[in-house]
Formats: structure tokens, sequence, C-alpha cells
């Protein structure tokens, strides 16, 4: 199979798509069956799928942070750092 590539903004974005996606689900199936006054089975799917994508962009994020500060480039750059470099202190 062939991998694909995506441009760095949209690679660090999917995330944030996930997690907007996922909100914007659960609310509006939240306020749709507010206005109706009733659930349907229509409405538990639509929160399923915003929960289940919310959750998603959580987990991207997490496994995208831990990665990062485990990565050899992480530790790198981290070393090659000099005390002058260092702002936080």
């Amino acid at each position: 199979m062939k991998s694909f590539w995506l441009p760095k903004n949209l690679y660090e974005a999917i995330p944030l798509v996930c997690l907007a996606v996922g909100l914007f689900a659960v609310a509006g199936a939240f306020w749709v069956a507010r206005y109706w006054g009733y659930w349907t089975i229509a409405t538990f799917l639509v929160v399923g799928a915003g929960v289940i994508s919310i959750i998603l962009g959580i987990v991207i994020f997490r496994m995208r942070r831990d990665y990062r500060r485990k990565s050899a480039w992480a530790r790198h750059t981290e070393q090659s750092k000099t005390p002058a470099d260092d702002v936080s202190k």
C-alpha cells in the first residue's frame, strides 16, 4: 500500500477537527432533542458518533505528544541547547 503525504498544517489540524466535529455533533443532537422534546435513535447515534470523535481527537493529541517527547530528535534538540538558550530560568 502506498502511503500518502499530508501538508503539515492539515496534519496538525486533524485532532482539532475531530474535537470540533464531535463537540458540534453532541451539542447539535442535544439541541435537537430538547427542541423536539424527545430522543430518537438517530439522536443517540449522533451523540455516540460525536463522543467517539472527541475521544479520537484526544487520543491523537496524546499519542503525538508522547511520541514527540520520546523521539530521538526531541532528545537531541534538548541536549544541544546551551544555557543561554534556556530562557525559562
